[in-house]
């Protein structure tokens, strides 16, 4: 007799219709977990042929609608749904699920196919009598494998190991064999779980299987979230070196003049005050070097703007040419160039120079085609010559030297003394 039949037994009239349609919900929980079938037609039947007595239309009421309930919750999939023929309860699925057998022994193979296809649905169990024919199978293709542990042509953990090489399908061992170095070594090789076939363990494999595919589906969806947030990371740090590469591009466009790509006048009075209180600091010089390009502007008037940015940055160039790392060189002005040379006294200083000029004078003449290049005029004072008071007092020095070189007829370098005297070198 069933759970819900000794119920009615144990009840009648008025009260107990209502009572049955409160505790519907706990007789077929109950008769699903004592492993009996019942359906939704058997239990309208009952509780209808006892409803049939007068002053019991309420409670026939009460179990129509939580029948109704029943149904329309199951429809949807917001609960699990009762199966008529075996008792269990199954959740709605979206796509079905695919399972394969592993089982060289026939009965035994086709005992778990129904077990399985009773808690999953028909056709959701494929099967396999040896390791070889596994292998022919889609394996990819399937949710889980169930595999046996003695297979004829191979072992469970030899088989485990190829279908790991062919796909990432999760496998369950099962064996007959209680053995806990074979379990914990078939989960060390990457069993997703291990089954000792022992009593009645056919009721409890469906468990296991959803255990697995729920476990296997965290993990899935783990690795997505983890993935996700690794492409997540990986575009913030593509970004941030975006940004970075845009912030240095943006600071050299403050501080470099577009034409030569030298220092702008601006950027340079602040790393003229650094360059300045270092030599101090250490006890070291500083050179520099004043430069004007001698007949500029005619040559821009008669030649054009055009030629006369060529000259600029063929400047620029020779500078760059002619510099070591921790030199700096700035475009001063217009047609004026200035170079700070560390640890360089006047007269290496002003051996940098010549060279410069000759360098000017040479690539101007074939830029221009001519036979005479153009000439540069060059200032030149240090801190250990001069002992400005400040990196602008060295400036104001090597500019003076500059003028002098102009007023005695330009292509020439001028050395600035102690301030009391001059000396020009042509």
């Amino acid at each position: 007799m069933s759970l819900f039949a000794r119920k009615n037994q144990e009840s009648s009239g008025p009260a107990a219709a209502t009572e049955k349609a409160n505790t519907i919900d706990e007789i077929v929980s109950s008769e699903v977990i004592s492993g009996q079938s019942i359906s939704r037609e058997s239990v309208s039947t009952d509780l209808v042929s006892e409803a049939q007595t007068p002053g019991l239309t309420k409670g026939l009421t009460q179990v129509q609608a939580k029948l109704s309930a029943l149904n329309e919750t199951g429809e949807s999939g917001a609960a699990s749904v009762l199966t008529p023929a075996s008792g269990s309860v199954q959740k709605p699925r979206t796509m079905p699920i695919k399972l394969l057998i592993i089982d060289d022994d026939v009965d035994q193979r086709a005992l778990t196919a129904e077990v399985l296809e009773d808690h999953f649905g028909q056709g959701s169990v494929s099967h396999a009598g040896t390791g070889r024919e596994a292998m022919e199978q889609p394996l990819a293709d399937f949710d889980l494998i169930i595999s046996d542990y003695n297979l004829p042509d191979c072992t469970g953990l030899e088989l485990l190991g190829r279908i790991q090489q062919k796909c990432k399908t999760p496998v369950i061992m099962v064996t007959g064999e209680n053995v806990t170095e074979i379990a914990a070594e078939a989960i060390r090789r990457g069993a997703t779980d291990y089954v000792v076939k022992m009593g009645e363990y056919f009721f409890t494999l469906p468990l296991v299987v959803e255990k697995n595919l729920t476990v296997i589906k965290l993990m899935r969806e783990n690795e997505s979230l983890r993935t996700d947030l690794e492409g997540a990371l990986s575009a913030v740090q593509q970004t941030n070196q975006q940004l970075e590469l845009s912030l240095r591009r943006v600071e050299e466009m403050a501080a470099t003049d577009p034409l030569t790509g030298l220092y702008n006048r601006r950027h340079f009075s602040r790393v003229l005050e650094q360059m300045y209180d270092e030599a101090n600091r250490y006890g070291n010089d500083l050179a520099c070097l004043m430069i004007d390009l001698d007949g500029y502007k005619q040559l821009n008037d008669s030649l054009g703007h055009q030629v006369g940015d060529q000259i600029l940055v063929l400047v620029g160039r020779i500078l760059k040419d002619s510099m070591r790392k921790a030199d700096v060189a700035a475009r001063y002005g217009g047609d004026e160039f200035v170079l700070l040379l560390p640890q360089c006294d006047s007269n290496e200083a002003q051996q940098l120079g010549g060279r410069i000029r000759e360098a000017y004078r040479e690539q101007t003449r074939l830029m221009l085609n001519r036979d005479n290049g153009m000439s540069m005029s060059i200032g030149v004072a240090s801190v250990s010559s001069n002992q400005p008071a400040s990196g602008d007092e060295l400036i104001t020095r090597s500019d003076a030297a500059l003028y002098v070189s102009k007023e005695k007829g330009r292509d020439r370098i001028t050395l600035s003394g102690d301030g009391k005297r001059l000396a020009a070198a042509s």
